[in-house]
C-alpha cells in the first residue's frame, strides 16, 4: 500500500537550482555533490528551523490531500532567519508530507512496521 506525492525530491532540486547557486559553485570546487552541501547547511540549524515552516505543495498534492490547487508557502519568517533556515524548512516540509501519507496509511491498515520512500 502506498501514497504518491508530487513534492519530494523535486523540491530539493528546485531549492538547489533556484537558491543554491553559491552551494553549487562551492561544491563544484570541492568536488562534492551540491546536495551534500545543502544538507550540511541544514544541519547547522536546529530541528524546527527556529519556527520557520514550509508547506511543500508547489505542484499541488496527491496523497493524502488530493488537491491539485494546493500551494506551498513559507511562514513564521523573521529577520533572524538565514538561507540555512530556508534550506532546513524545505527539507522538513518534505518530511512532513511523507509523514502525512504515513498517517493516512496507518489509519487504514493499523501500525506501520516499515516505510520506504523513493
Amino acid at each position: 500500500i502506498g501514497g504518491p506525492t508530487n513534492n519530494g525530491g523535486i523540491l530539493l532540486r528546485w531549492l538547489r537550482d533556484e537558491f543554491g547557486s553559491p552551494e553549487q559553485e562551492v561544491a563544484r570546487k570541492l568536488g562534492i555533490d551540491p546536495y551534500d552541501l545543502l544538507i550540511k547547511y541544514a544541519e547547522s540549524v536546529p530541528a524546527g528551523a527556529d519556527g520557520l515552516l514550509f508547506l511543500p505543495f508547489l505542484s499541488g498534492e496527491r496523497a493524502p490531500y488530493w488537491n491539485a490547487n494546493a500551494r506551498g508557502t513559507f511562514f513564521g519568517i523573521n529577520l533572524q532567519h538565514k538561507r540555512e533556515h530556508f534550506i532546513r524548512a524545505v527539507m522538513e516540509g518534505v518530511c512532513m508530507s511523507v509523514y502525512s501519507v504515513a498517517l493516512a496509511i496507518r489509519d487504514c491498515t493499523g501500525p506501520l512496521t516499515e516505510i520506504r520512500v523513493s
